[in-house]
């Protein structure tokens, strides 16, 4: 995580609320839907459900996305932090170069937008582009802008010459700033 919080110019990754590490996500997806469902349980209503959304989204491009390839064992990761009235959610897992590059293309786009684009981007995608050979649309990283009402950040590590250790990193304020106890 030191290299996350270097990234991110911030010291308050530690104590995370939830961390799944060791491929977790990988090995076992429901059960993870369903921890990360009670791990933001406490949260209002209205901030539940977007957070919920949120965290399936990324938890989905892992699990779709990590790169099966790579010959090292290195560990997914998706964790929830909050502090104050913001979350931080954010994932790690491994993926190959030119991956990475239709990626960041994809982040520069929908971060280029406005909130009308974003809404006729995600129409146009659903409609004009269809399913990808992974089996989704691409609308994951749109949905999480949508959601979340930030724009997309991410950090990557260089693992080797062809694979990178991309960090897909979301902050959400609460509506609410407050959480139900």
């Amino acid at each position: 995580m030191n290299f996350l919080k270097k990234e991110l110019k911030t010291e308050h990754i530690d104590n995370c609320a939830f961390v799944y590490e060791n491929n977790q996500i990988l090995s076992n997806p429901d059960i993870s839907y369903r921890e990360i469902e009670e791990s933001l349980s406490h949260f209002e209503k209205k901030d539940k459900k977007k957070l919920n959304y949120v965290a399936v989204e990324l938890v989905q491009n892992v699990i779709k996305h990590h790169d099966k390839t790579y010959d090292k064992n290195v560990d997914s990761v998706f964790a929830i932090h909050r502090k104050e009235n913001r979350i931080l959610m954010f994932t790690g897992n491994v993926i190959n170069k030119i991956q990475f590059e239709k990626l960041k293309k994809q982040i520069d786009k929908i971060n280029s937008l406005n909130e009308i684009e974003l809404q006729d981007f995600y129409k146009f995608t659903l409609n004009e582009i269809g399913y990808t050979e992974k089996g989704g649309a691409g609308l994951g990283l749109i949905d999480i802008t949508r959601k979340s009402k930030t724009k997309l950040t991410y950090a990557v590590k260089k693992i080797s010459d062809d694979y990178i250790y991309f960090y897909n990193i979301v902050f959400y304020t609460l509506f609410s700033g407050t959480s139900q106890n």
